[in-house]
């Protein structure tokens, strides 16, 4: 979502794991996909597809007498910039949908958790989970305080191109060559080929976490030949060790980056389908000092559950147990504005540092001025932003105000309001 034409090298690690064509929207400059409707062409953007995805979501909703009136609350992952999260808001909004909140997966994750779990903690000393979320295309680590009334994101720390398709990937290029060599044809070039070989890897990734052993078979792959390869979890281990390095990597930088230590923290709970991967689980005892890790959340429907959980804790309808959430601003938010009369003295500060809670609202007043502003919101120099996506959120030109006749004469004051909203999207709420 949010993908543009400078984004190649993001486009190009997904365009790994995809069989659709990609093209550019010379209008838009986002990528978009060519689609085959009833012997028509069409060329659709990543939100048009998702809305008609909404769309149809909806109508199952609509056949199970299901209302939908006060909205959906839709998750993303905690590193989406707000140009991605402004994508998914565009979606939503095409569908005709109401959306009362966009929340991070991992906040999501840990609202589910502390929310049924919210006795067992006390007023006097927090509780501290760390939440290995290791699932098929990323992987996030948060760390989450909580109290019998709230629980605060300490941080976010994300990867977002480590995940079991990762495992899967670098297994397939090995067979590939290995069934290249063999028979003379490639089948890593053959969509068709590698979408089969994939799932066969996969669900014999699956079968090491509990075996050592594990066969992928793959009748007729290419060429009327067969793939069939035994593979051992030793193997397996070695081969996806580059992988392995950088998710040991990613724990260390989550520890310096909450500033906790490993004795502060209380318990690791593990989410997504990969974590039961026996080589995941040992870095990660290893990485934190801790003899076990608990998997006391459904990996299947947690991010679901919090989700739903904060629609009924925002929704009228409903009459939900307070439960506060304080979230983790992961990209530093700054401002840089200039008045007409000083067109080339622009001054910059940050509104919204990384770890800031939101929402949140920040105003500014400027004496003696009445408006002729040029505002520009945008992320800082050297934030951990994707390469190809832009510092700039947002641009505003503030025309001049003009005084009431009783005013006259009084000293003005010009007032701006910015608000990093409950989407983790920041825009000029008012001038």
């Amino acid at each position: 979502m949010g993908l543009n034409a400078s984004c190649g090298e993001q486009i190009k690690i997904e365009k790994k794991f995809i069989t659709n064509k990609v093209v550019l929207d010379e209008g838009t400059n986002k990528i978009s996909f060519p689609i085959e409707h009833m012997g028509e062409s069409h060329i659709f953007s990543i939100e048009q597809i998702i809305a008609l995805f909404l769309v149809k979501l909806k109508e199952f909703y609509d056949t199970a007498n299901i209302s939908v009136t006060d909205g959906i609350v839709f998750t993303i992952p905690s590193y989406a910039s707000n140009v991605e999260r402004q994508s998914l808001y565009d979606a939503i909004e095409i569908a005709g949908l109401k959306c009362p909140r966009i929340i991070n997966e991992s906040t999501s994750i840990a609202l589910n958790y502390g929310f049924f779990k919210r006795k067992d903690f006390t007023k006097e000393k927090a509780k501290t989970v760390v939440f290995v979320d290791f699932g098929h295309c990323k992987t996030t680590i948060t760390v989450a305080q909580f109290w019998p009334e709230k629980v605060k994101i300490v941080c976010h720390h994300s990867d977002r191109n480590l995940g079991g398709r990762d495992f899967d990937y670098v297994i397939m290029e090995k067979l590939g060559g290995e069934f290249e060599k063999k028979f003379g044809c490639d089948p890593r070039e053959q969509p068709r080929c590698v979408l089969r070989m994939m799932e066969g890897i996969e669900k014999a990734r699956k079968i090491l976490s509990a075996d050592k052993e594990a066969g992928i078979n793959v009748d007729f792959l290419l060429e009327e030949e067969d793939l069939v390869r035994s593979l051992k979890r030793d193997e397996f281990e070695e081969m996806v060790a580059p992988c392995i390095k950088r998710f040991e990597t990613l724990l260390t930088e989550t520890i310096a980056l909450s500033g906790l230590t490993s004795e502060d923290i209380d318990s690791i709970e593990l989410v997504g389908d990969a974590t039961r991967t026996p080589c995941i689980q040992e870095t990660i005892k290893a990485v934190f000092g801790k003899e076990e890790c608990s998997r006391t959340l459904n990996a299947l429907d947690t991010v679901c559950r919090g989700a739903c959980l904060q629609a009924a804790i925002l929704s009228p309808t409903y009459n939900v147990a307070a439960f506060n959430v304080e979230d983790y601003n992961s990209l530093p938010i700054s401002i840089t504005y200039t008045f007409a009369d000083k067109p080339d003295a622009p001054k910059m500060m940050t509104l919204f540092d990384v770890g800031t809670s939101f929402p949140v609202t920040k105003s500014l007043s400027f004496k003696n001025k009445l408006g002729n502003m040029n505002l520009l919101i945008h992320y800082q120099e050297g934030s951990k932003l994707m390469q190809g996506l832009p510092l700039q959120l947002a641009n505003y030109t503030i025309k001049e105000g003009k005084m009431k006749h009783s005013d006259k004469g009084s000293k003005a004051e010009f007032i701006i309001k910015v608000e990093n909203s409950i989407h983790q999207i920041a825009y000029l709420q008012s001038a």
